[in-house]
């Protein structure tokens, strides 16, 4: 079973500039929050295994679980933050709890002319809660978010719950998630779906993802977006986001972002037509949580228990994968990479026991028996 994840503390938010007649619903779409990354892709990509404010699926399938912090600031005198973890549980999936505040010093009001009609002072918090689990390919996902937005003097209260799907499988995903809205009176539902491939080189990883939102009383959000992943240090995206109705490149995105180990830094370019400009940082690292340190010990400590007794058994095959599965889980056990060994040379595999042995002596180059043994396999 793949269980990855995450832990994620985003600084970010998401634009709320609409037509009057579509203000409420724009809202209520949108109380979910974006990294620097999403933002770059022409928004949060329904079918990106690393996008779980999007697809709370992709959960179950994220890498490495993170901390993460960054900002935005630009369009109409906005500034917005987010705050948030994601714990992964190991064979019990992940969880995502955060938080965000959002505010402006005037949000523009538009007629279906694109005309603006008035502006208003405004502002947002809100606080976010998921869950997500992976069996094989497949992940599924539900979170929900709670907010409230002042408008002026005025408060309205907001809710929105979202259940996602995510399949994974040779370089292709497809997401498709459903979402229920309401607050001070207006409730509906959107659906959304999404694809996704990603090529791998020597050297770079190039990704492309296209996502449609059906959403009521709006006209229909279509996304596209392209990333290009140099080393697994460097990556340059860009993106478009239809149904804007803003002039100039308004819908168009850029970004970079860098990585180094467990630290990585995401940028994000927003040129909103006649509204401005909108910047987004996000500031990342990666690390493993106390939880899936110890989960991952007892589950390896049971595969080398097993692949043990599989010997004494002389099942050489039954040993051999339980061991291959501990190495999986633990490529610096010392203990899995001797039993893979033993277990391949019963089996008469010279090569793979060869390799096995070798990689058993990285991790314990001072045992001169061994060695000396190991080498006396070259002649097979």
């Amino acid at each position: 079973m793949r269980i990855h994840h995450v832990f994620w503390l985003v600084l970010a938010s998401q634009p709320v500039v609409t037509s009057a007649a579509e203000v409420a619903p724009e809202r209520n779409t949108r109380i979910f929050p974006v990294t620097a990354r999403d933002s770059a892709l022409g928004g949060p990509q329904v079918g990106d295994s690393e996008s779980s404010f999007a697809n709370p699926a992709a959960l179950g399938f994220l890498k490495q679980s993170q901390a993460c912090a960054g900002g935005r600031t630009g369009l109409l005198e906005r500034a917005g933050s987010l705050l948030g973890v994601s714990v992964d549980l190991g064979p019990w999936g992940a969880v995502q709890v955060g938080g965000s505040l959002e505010t402006f010093g005037f949000q523009s009001q538009r007629n279906e002319y694109g005309a603006v009609t008035g502006t208003f002072e405004s502002g947002q918090k809100s606080g976010i809660l998921g869950y997500g689990i992976s069996r094989g390919h497949l992940s599924m996902g539900l979170s929900g978010v709670w907010g409230q937005v002042a408008v002026s003097s005025s408060k309205e209260t907001r809710t929105q719950t979202k259940i996602g799907v995510l399949g994974e499988k040779a370089g292709f995903t497809a997401g498709l998630t459903g979402d229920w809205a309401g607050g001070s009176g207006d409730h509906f539902g959107n659906l959304a779906l999404g694809i996704g491939h990603a090529v791998k080189g020597p050297a770079a990883t190039g990704k492309a993802f296209l996502s449609a939102e059906t959403r009521q009383q709006a006209r229909p959000l279509l996304r596209l977006g392209f990333e290009g992943i140099i080393a697994d240090v460097l990556a340059f995206r860009v993106g478009y986001q239809g149904a804007r109705g803003l002039g100039g490149f308004g819908g168009f995105r850029a970004g970079i972002g860098f990585k180094v180990k467990n630290i990585g830094v995401d940028y994000a370019f927003e040129p909103e037509g006649d509204l401005g400009d909108e910047h987004r940082v996000t500031l990342s690292y990666g690390f493993v949580p106390l939880i899936r340190t110890l989960t991952l010990t007892e589950r390896v400590e049971k595969l080398l228990s097993q692949g043990r007794a599989l010997q004494e058994e002389k099942n050489s095959t039954g040993a051999a994968a339980k061991f291959s599965r501990a190495t999986g889980l633990d490529p610096k056990s010392k203990e899995a990479w001797h039993g893979l060994g033993y277990a391949l040379y019963g089996q008469r595999d010279m090569a793979g026991a060869k390799m096995a042995f070798q990689k058993y002596l990285e991790l314990a180059p001072d045992d001169v028996s061994m060695r000396t043994w190991v080498e006396g396999l070259a002649g097979y």
